[in-house]
């Protein structure tokens, strides 16, 4: 591995795998690549949607990511996105801390209790679209203090 000090800074240009090489960025719509070079970046337009509807396959996905943290005392709020071929969307609740719910277009909230114990609330998610298929959304949520 090269490490280096120039300039007062330092700097390592060692060699690193593939999974620190390729970064997905839905949002941006892109695909940035880091070459072995370490020269440069790459930056790739790609639209999942609009592969998706060209791929002629029937999916399920949940294409978002639910805020970390809930403070106690407070209301804990997402709203999920959820893209589905078939449409008809229902999300529900199938674990979680008590209180919790998701409406059936996946807005979950949970008016987290001021007392509560723990420090984490496991959350399971069931989403089913009209073609039967169902996918599991899964995720921790921190709980904070006030």
């Amino acid at each position: 591995m090269d490490v280096g000090f120039e300039h007062g800074v330092h700097y390592d240009r060692g060699t690193f795998g593939p999974w620190k090489r390729l970064f997905f960025i839905p949002r941006a719509k892109l695909i940035v690549v880091f070459p072995e070079s370490n020269d440069r970046l790459e930056l790739h337009h790609f639209d999942v949607e609009e592969a998706l509807d060209k791929s002629g396959l029937d999916y399920l996905l949940v294409a978002s990511r639910p805020p970390a943290t809930a403070k106690r005392g407070a209301e804990y709020s997402y709203q999920m996105a959820v893209k589905s071929k078939k449409g008809g969307v229902k999300v529900q609740v199938a674990s979680g801390p008590e209180g919790l719910e998701a409406s059936p277009t996946g807005l979950v909230k949970w008016c987290v209790p001021a007392d509560y114990k723990g420090d984490d609330a496991e959350v399971l998610l069931t989403v089913r679209d009209g073609s039967g298929q169902e996918v599991f959304h899964t995720f921790t949520i921190r709980v904070t203090e006030e």
